[in-house]
Order: structure tokens, then C-alpha cells, then sequence
């Protein structure tokens, strides 16, 4: 019998989990001790899905340990690729080793990436070949929508 995924309304953002985040002049950068409080809010109140990407600094590494530490795998992690850096199967490599698992999903960071065709191949077979569940693109514009 097939176990149905509830997802919360609710995601986490992790852009500034060990890295400078935020409106220009006021940017923040969460410690690991800041991270794991959240993360701990998070799951006592059955938020369960994450976004991150590989470059937000130690973003990805912080939600890793935590969930090495915690043993609590029930949360749905997204991560963002962009081609700016480089071959997206070596930056899912990356993000297996920096969260200890495959993410539940990816996006493409930008629309002009998703719009490439190759890129989006890429991300398709990345899907296929790795079991991720899903694929999509993070847009920042009605225009990009």
C-alpha cells in the first residue's frame, strides 16, 4: 500500500542558513545553533519541506547535520541548480554529500536556465536517473511566469 505524502503549507527558506541573506543593509547570516532551533520548530510543528540551494553558503551542509543528528528524515528538501555553476550532475553529487541524501526535488534557480533546453534536459535526467521526485524552475517575476 502506496503511503500518501502530506506536505505543510509552510516551507522553510534556507538561503540564510550560513549565508548572507536578506534586504540590502539588513542581510543576516544563521548560525548552525540558530539553524537546528528552527529546524527543530519546524518539525515539532509538522513543517516538513525545505527550500535551500547549493550556493546558499553552508545552507545545505547545516539541514545535513541536522538531519544526521536528529534522525528525523521526514521533511521534503528542495534545492535550486543554476548553470552558473557548472555541471548540474556534479552539483546534485554535491548536495547528496552536503545533505547526506538526494533532495525531494529541484529547481532550476532561474527561468532563463529552465528555458534552456539542454539545462532543462539535464534536470529531466537528473529526475529519472536519481528518483527525484520533482523538477521545476523558481521565478521571481509575473513576467517569468
Amino acid at each position: 500500500m502506496k503511503t500518501k505524502i502530506l506536505f505543510s503549507k509552510i516551507a522553510i527558506g534556507g538561503a540564510n542558513f550560513g549565508n548572507y541573506y536578506g534586504i540590502k543593509g539588513k542581510q543576516k547570516k544563521l548560525r548552525k545553533k540558530e539553524v537546528n532551533s528552527i529546524l527543530k520548530f519546524a518539525k515539532t510543528n509538522k513543517i516538513n519541506v525545505i527550500d535551500t540551494a547549493y550556493k546558499y553558503g553552508k545552507s545545505e551542509n547545516y539541514i545535513g547535520e541536522y538531519l544526521k543528528n536528529s534522525k528525523f528524515n521526514n521533511f521534503k528538501i528542495i534545492t535550486k541548480f543554476s548553470s552558473k555553476n557548472g555541471d548540474i550532475k556534479k552539483q546534485l553529487q554535491k548536495t547528496k554529500i552536503n545533505l547526506g541524501c538526494y533532495p525531494w526535488g529541484i529547481l532550476a534557480h532561474s527561468a532563463k536556465d529552465y528555458l534552456n533546453k539542454k539545462f532543462r534536459y539535464n534536470l529531466f535526467n537528473l529526475k529519472k536517473s536519481y528518483k527525484i521526485n520533482k523538477v521545476g524552475v523558481s521565478v521571481y517575476t509575473n513576467k517569468e511566469i
